[in-house]
């Protein structure tokens, strides 16, 4: 089989350059507005977000992450905690039964209780963060996101100006808040019959993948970072070559079973697993195994992420407390350290508190990403050493490095693809942990 090849004039190259980036321009103006008047509309509709709301007056409260379970759960199905277990308020009332420090909780006690530690608010002039639960001592804040729309993200201090903004930097409008406040407040039953309900008005169409189940990994990956951004906004309908089944949401099922069980295997490289519990975060050496296309992976598995949630679908996906922050643009701290890495986030809190020379600790500027490369956290920053003048800015540059820098292309290509398929808004209303359940359900 023969093909001709043939090279259009630079003329001709600048003029689909320009007319290819005005056209994403114009569907990016048509497919906001219709989404935000969509969501407007669906709203003043004003229908029962459930047929019986009623229900959620029966449901108990756990004392430690405030979620409502079931009055047949023996156990807190967020955080695993027995019903009248609740965390001090006072030193005083530490000899109580069934209560418990805050130092006492187990890292999955600890996210689900610190889920709703921060909210944006908006006074009618301004956005902001606020926090419901005191900031920690001797704890600096920080958010991951871009500072203006078209830019990259960033890893900066907690700010107002972040506040007012999507991970990607988009501007929220101020008409936004009143809907995004009433929805956070809901139970998380509630909030996800909403997100369902406006998506089930908002995607209606379909769009239709053959994949061969020898080849899915690759084929699947290629199809979603290639996909046109109409094709994302649909819902998803796989055909397996050579099997005859119809899709009545089976195959899809499948399909979406396959392919993160296939991103997560140990040999694809994309992601690291923390030995502790057995979560996941973005592996920073994913281009050794990828090579220059490994950035297009992520790209693919954010928008994996937003398809499963537009259709429903629950994936396998146990990421890192840190990484489901990030998707939404959370704060994040010192304290999401001990989700990565347990002995490391030891080792930066007792450089923190320790009172006696650091400089005996011979740590300098610098952290290791593999057995064999050395990174400056500074400029030259493996020949300054960590003294007590300088270690607080060592711990915020360390924090700064294993949240951020050491994955930002590959983080950023996920949130771009997330964002792809459904606008952040939508999400806005759930805390990290809640969006691990859109995601992955209960365990």
């Amino acid at each position: 089989m023969s093909s001709t090849n043939s090279t259009a004039p630079p003329d001709l190259n600048k003029t689909a350059t320009v007319v290819f980036i005005f056209m994403g321009v114009a569907v990016m103006m048509i497919v906001v507005p219709c989404m935000c008047l969509r969501y407007y509309c669906f709203e003043r509709r004003g229908e029962a977000l459930l047929p019986n709301e009623s229900l959620e007056a029966t449901k108990w409260i756990c004392g430690v992450c405030a979620f409502s379970n079931p009055p047949i759960n023996t156990s807190c199905q967020l955080c695993d905690s027995p019903p009248a277990t609740f965390v001090l308020a006072a030193p005083e009332f530490e000899a109580m039964d069934g209560t418990l420090r805050v130092d006492q909780l187990n890292p999955k006690q600890r996210a689900a209780r610190f889920r709703k530690q921060w909210r944006r608010y908006f006074d009618g002039h301004m956005w902001s963060w606020v926090a419901d639960l005191p900031p920690e001592d001797k704890c600096a804040y920080f958010v991951i996101g871009a500072t203006d729309e078209g830019q990259s993200i960033q890893f900066g201090p907690l700010s107002s100006h972040l506040a007012k903004q999507t991970v990607l930097g988009r501007i929220l409008p101020s008409w936004w808040f009143p809907h995004l406040e009433e929805r956070r407040d809901l139970a998380f039953s509630l909030k996800y019959a909403w997100l369902m309900a406006y998506l089930t008005e908002a995607y209606n169409l379909h769009a239709k993948f053959t994949l061969s189940r020898a080849t899915i990994f690759e084929q699947s990956m290629t199809a979603l970072a290639q996909a046109p951004i109409d094709m994302l906004c649909r819902l998803t309908i796989v055909t397996l070559e050579g099997e005859s089944a119809i899709d009545a949401g089976g195959v899809t099922r499948e399909w979406y079973s396959l392919l993160a069980l296939a991103i997560l295997e140990p040999k694809q490289g994309l992601f690291i697993t923390n030995k502790t519990d057995q979560s996941f975060f973005i592996n920073p050496n994913s281009a050794k195994d990828h090579g220059p296309n490994h950035l297009e992976r992520y790209l693919a598995i954010g928008r994996l992420l937003g398809r499963a949630i537009v259709d429903e679908q629950v994936l396998p996906f146990q990421f890192s407390v840190p990484l489901f922050k990030a998707l939404l643009g959370y704060p994040v701290s010192i304290e999401d350290i001990r989700y990565l890495d347990a002995v490391v986030y030891s080792s930066l809190v007792f450089v923190r508190d320790c009172t006696s020379d650091v400089a005996e600790l011979a740590l300098t500027f610098s952290a290791t990403l593999d057995a064999s490369t050395e990174v400056d956290l500074v400029p030259n920053g493996r020949a300054i050493e960590v003294t007590c003048a300088n270690k607080a800015e060592y711990i915020e540059r360390m924090v700064q490095y294993l949240l951020f820098d050491r994955v930002a292309p590959q983080l950023e290509k996920m949130v771009q693809g997330l964002y792809d398929v459904l606008p952040q808004e939508l999400l806005m209303p759930f805390d990290y942990k809640e969006l691990e359940l859109v995601l992955c359900g209960f365990a």
